[in-house]
């Protein structure tokens, strides 16, 4: 198993001085806006750091800087992986393509939109999608023949399709 530290909470990724000093790092001792002193090189460790791993196992929550919560995740060997976050809480997120149509692929559509099977795309795309598909599929029944079978690329539903809200 992999082992990376995140910061679990809103606020930011930061070691105490604590942390720090167990791990070589210099302390800035000056105040910030937001912090009482800055760690000087914390952001360039790696995340997976085996000496980060160890000191945030071994201090716990005293590990943390202000305003973060640090934590170890295990995941598994070989997994393709990177930290996302939003608004400083963070989470191991396994590295993949994603496409997504360009509003010019949708309006007024002159061809198949070709994509992997599997693909990802933000919620906001999902409504043209699903009417790229449903254009896709009417252009392929009206003027296909029925026996003939349709390209890889092409998906007919029939039915009901989901909401673009997720519902």
């Amino acid at each position: 198993m992999q082992k990376i530290v995140v910061n679990a909470k809103p606020g930011g990724f930061g070691l105490s001085r604590e942390a720090a000093a167990a791990l070589g790092l210099e302390v800035d001792e000056k105040s910030s806006f937001m912090q009482p002193c800055r760690v000087i090189g914390e952001n360039a460790l790696r995340r997976n750091d085996s000496r980060l791993v160890d000191v945030v196992e071994t201090l716990g929550q005293a590990a943390s800087g202000p305003n973060a919560e640090l934590v170890v995740i295990c995941i598994p060997d070989g997994v393709d992986w990177g930290i996302a976050d939003y608004d400083g809480a963070e989470w191991v997120a396994e590295r993949h393509r994603t496409w997504t149509p360009k509003e010019s692929d949708v309006e007024g559509y002159g061809g198949v939109l070709q994509a992997p099977a599997a693909v990802v795309a933000p919620r906001r795309h999902i409504a043209a999608l699903l009417a790229a598909e449903a254009e896709v599929a009417e252009r392929a029944e009206a003027t296909s023949d029925p026996n003939e079978p349709l390209p890889p690329h092409v998906k007919v539903t029939r039915g009901r399709s989901p909401r673009a809200d997720g519902d």
